[in-house]
């Protein structure tokens, strides 16, 4: 059986990346804390994100992160600099923990708390447009329906959506 070849400590840690430039990122959701490492270095860290989940990298290398607690999607450079916020205000964000970037650009986000997934352009006119919900903010099963939503992927033209509390993933 292999060892790990580097241990990171980060507090209940919900996400990670490994970036296309070999960094890895860490969403520490415990200490609100984003870190990057290079190897077996912690290299930068940003705070402000207590209990976020998930961390993912957009087509042109940035970095985006599932802020639930604040509900919000925080945008940053592959150094951390804050790049863009989409909150709650415009999209309706109850507690999106979840999400994955398509070849476009687009974000695709597991809004647990509101049983939605949400198509999201974050390039849109005044700071991104949202392309389309599934789901009607409240808990059911069958068509357009989600019970607390916690996953998403994206393989090609294909978009997959772990439901939890119905037990299945929806494609």
């Amino acid at each position: 059986k292999p060892e790990p070849v580097a241990a990171y400590r980060a507090m209940n840690t919900e996400g990670a990346l490994i970036h296309s430039t070999g960094r890895i990122f860490v969403m520490a959701s415990g200490q609100g804390v984003v870190g990057a490492f290079d190897g077996d270095e912690w290299v930068n860290g940003k705070g402000g994100h207590l209990g976020a989940h998930d961390i993912a990298e957009a087509p042109n290398g940035d970095i985006w992160v599932a802020d639930n607690a604040n509900r919000r999607l925080v945008r940053y450079s592959v150094d951390l600099a804050q790049l863009q916020i989409l909150d709650h205000l415009k999209f309706g964000f109850v507690g999106p923990r979840y999400m994955d970037i398509d070849e476009w650009g687009r974000l695709i986000v597991a809004d647990q708390d509101a049983h939605r997934i949400l198509l999201i352009d974050p390039e849109g006119p005044d700071g991104g447009t949202l392309i389309g919900v599934l789901g009607d903010g409240a808990p059911g099963i069958g068509p357009g329906k989600f019970d607390d939503p916690e996953g998403a992927l994206v393989d090609g033209g294909r978009y997959y959506f772990a439901d939890s509390d119905n037990n299945r993933i929806v494609r």
